[in-house]
């Protein structure tokens, strides 16, 4: 029996797509990131996308952007809430999106929050 495979609009693989998303964002192309951003949403994979924009800003920026982790989930819930209204014919929520990918692209990047995470969840006796 065959695996079902979510793919987005373009045929990509969900979670192909995701990993072009991240690395976009781990590499600063904003372009790039946009694009497979907008390429998840668009696909009905908003809410994954959010999912692993605020890991994102934890996990590859962290402290070097102390106030981003409450940025981002300000611009989630102004996502969210746009989305429940009943005019949505120009899809304003999609400027919160945006933005929040924007925000993440060109932010200093540092992994030590995930560092720091493996090696004091890894059972290592602190020394």
């Amino acid at each position: 029996m065959a695996h079902h495979r979510p793919r987005t609009r373009h045929d990509y693989c969900l979670w192909e797509c995701t990993s072009a998303f991240q690395k976009a964002v781990r590499r600063c192309d904003e372009k790039l990131a946009l694009y497979w951003g907008v390429e998840l949403d668009v696909s009905g994979y908003g809410q994954h996308a959010w999912k692993r924009m605020m890991i994102m800003a934890s996990e590859d920026i962290g402290v070097v952007d102390a106030a981003l982790p409450a940025t981002m989930h300000a611009l989630h819930a102004s996502w969210i809430e746009q989305r429940k209204k009943a005019d949505n014919k120009h899809a304003p929520e999609r400027l919160f999106f945006v933005h929040a990918i924007m925000l993440l692209a060109r932010a200093r990047k540092s992994r030590m929050v995930d560092h720091a995470l493996i090696y004091y969840y890894s059972g290592i006796p602190y020394e």
